[in-house]
């Protein structure tokens, strides 16, 4: 019991280390208990939970994949291999359920006793089912539910592969479980298998398409080349512009005429050169100056022979006989003669390089008419060619697709006969050593964590901090309170006779009301009360006399009250005794001539008023009645309604 002498009990109270330490030390007991319970626990898990090993294979999706045949990193996926997308896209692929059901019945997992038997968990989802189904839906067929059971075995094989990524790398792991490590290795190297297959298969049936495609191009270009070029050859042959080894007719005329051009301006300058000189001769008179060609002549090389030999006889003759000598004269006849016929012979000449330079000069102006001719139709041949150009530009174009397309087409069509992937196994899957679950290491640490947890909570819990009361310490920093006393644990109510038994003896009693009847059965049971208190060396008498001191020092200091005073006696839960002690308080303060009023104040339960058996009847009186106990005992009101309770202690108090 406490009285309130020092603080407010609405001060807030502080957990501190001391406190914690002493919840731990008390709770010592629950702590290690809990610890026990939680390891034993996790020892019978893992004795009876299913041991699952886990294999693992790696795939490597390698971006500098080689193309064999044409020696150069193949394009696939270049953009996205440079960005992590395209390894998570791959993760998909090997996630999705269409590769891992090739992987499932590879293994033949639809007729695997692990995937056929079903757990608990199954169960109560099948039942939860069929509850929400309320049994309804159409009857399957044998096929059809043995399609259904199939897949439902596919589906727990797929829960038991993991698909992840080897940090940031192009490493992908594949992670399969199974119940025996010989399992789980050829699982994880089955999806891995598949996967790999299934990229061949992939890359095959893009070439393949692609082929198909080429195929269906290459026709179109084909008939496109042979209509460009049907167009130029008939345009070339409408417009006459026909061509010999890349050039055209013109052209070539032009050429021809040139060079017969330049060979005709030689002529003319030649025969023009060689009739200038004879002519030069003629007009000098001096026949020995001759050019070359008259040099070259035999006629006139005799000749000169003749009139050299003319000249020396003469000379001669001369020097013998002089000039008048008849032989003489003869001699200068003859080479007189000779001179006039070589002469003679050089104006022939001179004649025939006269006509040598007409006709060359007729040749040169034949030819420049000619050539005249040819640079006019080449001029109309040229605006003509212009459409031919673009006509054949065409034809090249289409002829250069149909080559590149030709050329992409055979390389697809080999890379078809031998396909390639940019993934590859880099670590296949080996037979685990140790299972993977149950994990014995995490079991103990979690069954450590939740023991030493919940033994702290529960010792916490116990001790109620802040709010339980297990000692005179905390009961004193909890209500700001003097210790008064403890009350030990008393059965009072055992050696008291029941209220019913009292209450049918008296009602025998003729005259006796109902009022009376409470009466008599409230200071029956003030008796076990004046016993105890009575009694002085007990502890109960000690403790109500303390607590009896203290009231009337209060009384003395704060002088007479002239209404009475209101003494409160509560407890934080129920069971603890607060009924019993304020009986015996209400009967220690009536033995020392206290006036006192005992008011059962818990207007819910009303347990003092049950006790007395005037639950039914009281509720029927009128409100305030006393019931009178005996001479040097205290009165009772039995329990009231919350609004007349109130109304009372107001009275009381004189508030």
């Amino acid at each position: 019991m406490h009285q309130h002498t020092r603080q407010d009990v609405d001060q807030p109270m502080f957990l501190t280390v001391m406190d914690v330490i002493n919840v731990l030390i008390k709770g010592r007991g629950i702590i290690l208990g809990s610890l026990f319970v939680c390891l034993a626990l996790g020892g019978l898990y893992l004795a009876i939970a299913e041991k699952r090993y886990t294999a693992t294979s790696k795939i490597l999706i390698d971006p500098r994949s080689v193309d064999p045949l044409s020696n150069q990193s193949t394009a696939t996926g270049v953009a996205l291999i440079a960005d992590s997308l395209y390894v998570d896209s791959e993760i998909e692929i090997l996630r999705s359920r269409a590769l891992l059901r090739k992987a499932a019945i590879r293994l033949n997992v639809p007729e695997d006793p692990e995937y056929s038997q079903g757990g608990l968990l199954d169960a109560a989802r099948s039942a939860i089912a069929n509850l929400l189904t309320f049994g309804g839906g159409p009857e399957l067929t044998e096929e059809e539910r043995a399609r259904v059971v199939t897949e439902s075995r596919i589906t727990k094989f797929t829960q038991d592969v993991t698909i992840r990524r080897v940090n940031s790398s192009y490493v992908i792991a594949i992670d399969v479980d199974g119940s025996t490590p010989g399992k789980a290795a050829d699982s994880a190297n089955a999806v891995a298998d598949v996967y790999l297959g299934n990229t061949l298969e992939s890359q095959y049936e893009i070439s393949r398409r692609n082929n198909l495609w080429l195929q269906q191009r290459l026709e179109e270009l084909k008939r496109s080349v042979r209509l460009a070029d049907e167009a130029v050859e008939r345009y070339r042959s409408e417009n006459r512009l026909t061509t010999s080894e890349g050039e055209s007719i013109v052209d070539q005329t032009l050429a021809d005429l040139n060079s017969q051009l330049l060979v005709a301006q030689a002529n003319v300058t030649t025969a023009e050169s060689k009739y200038e000189q004879l002519q030069a001769v003629l007009n000098g008179g001096n026949p020995d100056a001759v050019v070359e060609d008259v040099l070259d002549n035999p006629v006139i090389t005799r000749l000169r022979t003749e009139y050299a030999d003319a000249q020396r006889r003469s000379a001669e003759i001369l020097a013998r006989s002089g000039p008048q000598h008849q032989a003489y004269i003869n001699a200068e006849r003859r080479a007189t003669q000779i001179r006039e016929l070589i002469v003679n012979e050089i104006k022939r000449f001179a004649t025939s390089y006269k006509s040598s330079w007409d006709l060359a000069l007729a040749q040169e102006t034949e030819i420049r008419a000619k050539i005249d001719a040819a640079e006019k139709l080449k001029q109309n041949e040229s605006e003509k060619s212009i459409k031919l150009r673009e006509l054949q530009g065409v034809a090249e174009s289409q002829r250069g697709l149909y080559q590149a397309m030709l050329t992409t087409f055979n390389q697809n069509a080999q890379r078809t006969s031998i396909p390639t992937s940019d993934a590859r196994l880099v670590e296949p899957a080996l037979q685990p050593l140790s299972p993977s679950s149950p994990k014995k290491l995490l079991t103990i640490a979690l069954a450590l964590l939740v023991g030493s947890t919940a033994g702290v909570g529960l010792s916490f819990l116990r001790e109620g901090v802040r709010r339980a009361v297990r000692d005179v310490e905390s009961g004193e920093q909890l209500t700001g309170a003097d210790f008064a006393g403890a009350l030990p644990s008393l059965n009072v109510d055992g050696n008291r006779p029941t209220a019913k038994r009292v209450r049918e003896a008296l009602s025998t009693v003729e005259g006796a009301s109902e009022k009376d009847i409470a009466a008599a059965v409230l200071a029956l049971f003030q008796t076990t009360s004046k016993k105890l208190w009575s009694n002085g060396q007990n502890q109960v008498a000690e403790v109500m006399r303390a607590a009896q001191m203290t009231f009337q020092l209060r009384q003395g200091k704060t002088g007479q009250s002239k209404h009475g005073r209101v003494i409160g006696v509560a407890s934080a839960a129920p069971g603890e005794g607060k009924t019993m002690s304020a009986e015996l308080l209400a009967a220690s303060l009536a033995m020392t001539g206290w006036r006192t009023l005992l008011i059962d104040a818990d207007y819910r339960k009303g347990e003092l008023t049950g006790r007395l058996g005037l639950s039914k009847i009281a509720s029927d009186w009128p409100p305030f009645t006393v019931v009178p106990g005996a001479k040097d005992s205290f009165d009772f009101v039995p329990s009231q309604t919350r609004e007349h309770l109130n109304d009372l202690l107001t009275r009381l108090i004189g508030g």
